[in-house]
């Protein structure tokens, strides 16, 4: 997991840094199993010491790979759209 961190606003208007686990998920774009995502995620983090958790949903990615003759190998992909960000904390 890649480590961001973000600002959070506190109730009296000050700001804090929070610390977040950086989760991607590539080609699950339902709803619903987005959320079977999250919540088992959520669970998770609920039971082990750990820093807030960013999950991004991006839609599938796409990549060609193809191999020359002399054996190189070379990979090419367009970027993947985010299709949504939920935050753990």
């Amino acid at each position: 997991m890649a480590a961001r961190s973000a600002r959070a606003w506190l109730r009296s208007g000050e700001t804090r840094c929070v610390h977040y686990n950086s989760v991607g998920v590539h080609g699950v774009t339902d709803t619903s199993a987005q959320q079977r995502i999250i919540d088992k995620l959520a669970e998770y983090c609920r039971r082990t010491p750990t820093h807030a958790v960013q999950v991004m949903f991006y839609e599938e990615e796409h990549w060609t790979v193809r191999q020359e003759k002399n054996g190189a190998t070379f990979c090419s992909g367009t970027p993947s759209k985010l299709v949504r960000v939920v935050n753990i904390v």
